[in-house]
């Protein structure tokens, strides 16, 4: 058994050289012992491999095993420090870029994304602590989706890479969760069959935590046939073309769109990457005239990045510029800046552009990451998301791929194509089901992807309501919570009924009374 502070052990200690003190006084000034070291090592690393680049997405279903058995025996100031290490581990593997985007700062922003770790690892100990192991699979995955919802949506430094759902972007069956419950759904799932599977370890027999194993392996099994019968075919009769370039000017962009119109006369709708121009655009001038010019002698509508200025001294907003062939433009900011970067001011709405083909909705790069505004989008009429993204080349493969992994989620949850249009990263074609339906993997300035999409009106059932699933995972957070609260002030203790192996309460054990049951796990 792994674990980490041992009443057990802390109560031989008080025996020994602490007469006179609970065991739980002893317990809370106990180390984590080297078994509990190497269980955050374990998780840490299996949850690096299970995103990209490894991408071995199958890993993320037991990963967490062996830090969820270190909290029954572990006191939650403990428990923080073990899974703030394992955070910072994993960070730093799955993470390591942030060095080349921020320098030094890189440190501060690891420690505050591996903080939510050590942050879900105490709340989660004081939770086994009060309700006893069944907290693991009624509790544990609520309180995961409530970490992460809050360290992705919630708070000024919003980040929501490394969310555990991502992990299955190419994982076709078990992804179409994501259409009823979103992200978050999946998440939660990941965390319950490791719960499911640390609870069966922690309390059963050998045969016991086999068939513990097998039925995990049959519900996921079972789970992605079903998803596989959900993904079907999508019509779609529009060819759209993704133009990457990095540094690649106004006028190389226009003759890359010239010479792929050429190669692909059927290309109705160009999307050109986020600051396709660093330069001000204003009616009828420089960048835009020059589009508008070219939109109406190849008779396409072509999409370009860059900067709208607004009110203030020096004010801009990054700006997605929809020209079509009539010299009409439709304009999108971008919704989230991102964090520490000169990005401009947030958008003030969010309203889908108007095409011959129907409604398209515009998420900027960093806007991709949050379900709220795709789902704000195809709720007021988008039928098609497109997304130009600037991925440095110098951020590296990794930054790249791990990008990469979350529009799947975004089409699954919404139900459309989406089309992905990197600087000089990945640029892709995503169906309404999440499969990768074209890829440009980082080519040369002026390289182009062209592929098929559609415009569809259907709603998810995550779209009906499934989004508001983190909430409800708020509320079972709050209510354990409060009725925890509530049972500290009438004097209650761990509940009744807890399992073989829970770590006793002072009142259970202590120097004072050596009789008591001893914890055999």
């Amino acid at each position: 058994m792994i674990a980490g502070t041992n009443a057990g052990q802390a109560t031989g200690a008080s025996e020994s050289g602490t007469a006179g003190k609970p065991a739980t006084e002893t317990a809370r000034a106990g180390r984590i012992t080297p078994a509990a070291g190497l269980a955050a090592v374990v998780s840490a690393v299996l949850l690096a491999l299970a995103f990209p680049p490894v991408d071995a997405g199958w890993l993320a279903w037991f990963a967490l095993v062996p830090l969820l058995l270190t909290l029954e025996r572990t006191q939650p100031a403990s428990a923080f420090m073990l899974w703030f290490a394992a955070g910072m581990l994993l960070v730093g593997l799955s993470l390591h870029w942030f060095h080349d985007i921020f320098g030094p700062l890189a440190l501060i922003l690891c420690a505050l994304v591996a903080a939510f770790y050590g942050i879900y690892g105490a709340l989660a100990a004081a939770g086994v602590r009060r309700f006893g192991t069944s907290f693991l699979l009624w509790g544990a995955p609520a309180l995961w989706v409530v970490c992460e919802h809050f360290r992705s949506e919630l708070w000024p430094l919003r980040f929501a890479w490394l969310g555990l759902g991502y992990s299955q972007h190419a994982q076709p069956g078990l992804l179409q969760a994501a259409a009823v419950a979103g992200v978050y759904g999946l998440s939660f799932l990941v965390v319950l069959a490791n719960a499911a599977l640390a609870v069966g370890w922690r309390t059963g027999t050998p045969r016991r935590r086999l068939a513990t194993a097998v039925g995990v392996v049959v519900a996921l099994a079972a789970g992605e046939g079903l998803g596989r019968q959900r993904v079907g075919t999508a019509e779609a009769p529009l060819a759209v073309a993704c133009v990457q370039g990095e540094g690649l000017g106004l006028a190389g962009f226009r003759r890359a769109i010239q010479r792929t119109a050429g190669l692909r006369p059927d290309a109705r709708l160009f999307v050109l990457p986020e600051y396709t121009t660093f330069s001000l655009v204003s009616p009828g001038q420089g960048p835009l005239a020059g589009f508008a010019a070219l939109a109406n002698n190849l008779g396409v509508h072509i999409l370009f990045g860059g900067k709208q200025a607004c009110t203030g001294e020096g004010a801009y907003r990054n700006t997605a510029f929809l020209v079509a062939p009539d010299g009409r433009v439709g304009t999108q900011a971008q919704s989230q800046p991102i964090q520490f970067f000169d990005d401009g001011l947030p958008a003030e709405r969010r309203v889908p552009l108007t095409t011959p083909w129907g409604p398209v909705g515009v998420l900027i790069c960093y806007d991709l990451d949050f379900p709220g505004f795709a789902r704000e989008l195809v709720q007021g009429g988008a039928e098609l998301l497109l997304a130009p993204t600037m991925d440095v080349r110098e951020w590296g493969e990794t930054q790249h791929a791990q990008h990469f992994a979350m529009p799947p989620l975004r089409a699954v949850e919404t139900g459309r194509f989406v089309v992905r249009c990197a600087s000089s990263g990945i640029s892709g074609i995503f169906d309404p089901f999440g499969r990768v339906v074209g890829r440009l993997d980082g080519g040369a300035d002026g390289d182009s992807l062209v592929g098929m999409v559609g415009f569809r009106s259907n709603r998810t059932l995550y779209l009906s309501g499934g989004w508001v699933f983190p909430w409800l995972c708020w509320m079972v957070a709050v209510a354990a919570a409060g009725w925890a609260v509530v049972r500290r002030a009438r004097g209650g203790g761990a509940t009744p009924g807890r399992t073989r192996g829970s770590a006793p309460t002072a009142a259970g054990r202590s120097a004072t009374n050596p009789a008591a049951p001893t914890d055999r796990g």
